[in-house]
């Protein structure tokens, strides 16, 4: 790509601390000889704060843009996850201000952040996140998709997808067969167990289809074969903030969406896509929702094709990318 260089540099160690300082070290190495920049796009790990900061100093980069698309050390955790976050916010906090533009992902995420770092308010930009279209090319016609219901992501307890579970026994307790199928896993292997058991107990083993994790070329040809993607999420915590990225994808790949209110971005989009349509977060407002949307063909695919035509049109990477390229020649 003209004007962009992608760095890369080994895994390094698998002890997390010393990953951080290997980090450090080899980035800071590869961008000051390949360098100078006139601007360094860096993404959530604190590490490449202290980088830009220094790299700066040395005038090897102009300008710094930092990426937050998630707050995790704001999360709930153990003592281990506790040390890790208490590092995490005295990094951001003691380092931020050297950025010249901190990029979030949500109006909510920044209103968050403009009562926990103030001091950084100037700073904040919000630019939520996009997709790469190219990867949406050639999808299924929707007749022809072979999933009626799919939920890719993670399977971590925050994201309650028993409540997805729940909602395929209503569905086929009232209306007759359904399957879901699931790929994606948790962080947590127990978080895993526990869905399988879930389903298990709910009489729904055969309803509901754990693939694991597959690969992202495999996720896309998933999500072109899909007639529904569920993007229920509680908008709880930190899960308010996000930009959703999946929903975003299901809507790029044709699938119509079953999305829950409560989270700005996810509102928003479903809004100017479809003209409204979210849900509250239960099992009986997602299994009606599924219904409607299986029980009414002309209706399914004029969906499919206005969220399509949407997310090419407003959420593309090129689309998204003309605003952070303005606001950096403006700092030029």
């Amino acid at each position: 790509m003209k004007g962009v260089r992608f760095l890369t540099v080994p895994d390094g160690p698998s002890n997390f601390f010393l990953k951080k300082i290997d980090k450090l070290k080899s980035f800071s190495a590869k961008i000051e000889e390949s360098g100078p920049y006139d601007v360094l796009f860096t993404r959530n790990d604190p590490v490449f704060l202290i980088i830009a900061k220094q790299l700066k100093a040395k005038k090897v980069v102009k300008l710094h843009f930092h990426q937050i698309s998630h707050l995790h050390a704001f999360a709930k955790g153990n003592a281990l996850y506790k040390i890790k976050a208490f590092g995490d916010k005295l990094l951001r906090k003691t380092y931020l201000k050297y950025a010249d533009r901190i990029l979030v992902i949500s109006e909510q995420m920044r209103t968050f952040l403009d009562k926990e770092w103030p001091m950084f308010r100037d700073k904040y930009i919000v630019y939520p996140l996009g997709v790469e279209v190219g990867d949406f090319e050639n999808p299924k016609p929707y007749a022809e998709r072979s999933h009626d219901v799919v939920y890719i992501g993670t399977l971590a307890g925050s994201r309650r997808v028993d409540v997805m579970i729940d909602a395929v026994k209503i569905y086929n307790e009232k209306y007759g067969p359904l399957v879901l199928d699931i790929w994606g896993a948790s962080h947590n292997p127990q978080d895993d167990q526990n869905l399988k058991q879930h389903a298990q107990n709910t009489g729904m083993a055969d309803k509901v289809k754990f693939h694991g994790k597959i690969s992202r070329q495999e996720v896309l040809a998933k999500l072109k074969d899909t007639k529904i993607g569920l993007s229920a999420i509680p908008s709880t915590g930190i899960l308010n903030q996000i930009s959703p990225t999946k929903l975003m994808e299901y809507l790029a790949a044709g699938s119509c969406v079953i999305a829950t209110g409560g989270i700005k971005d996810q509102v928003d989009i479903i809004n100017e896509a479809y003209g409204g349509g979210l849900i509250d977060f239960n099992a009986g407002e997602i299994a009606e929702a599924i219904h409607n949307i299986l029980n009414d063909n002309n209706k399914a695919e004029a969906l499919s094709q206005q969220g399509r035509e949407y997310i090419l049109e407003k959420r593309s990477y090129k689309t998204m990318a003309q605003k952070l390229r303005a606001e950096m020649q403006q700092l030029l």
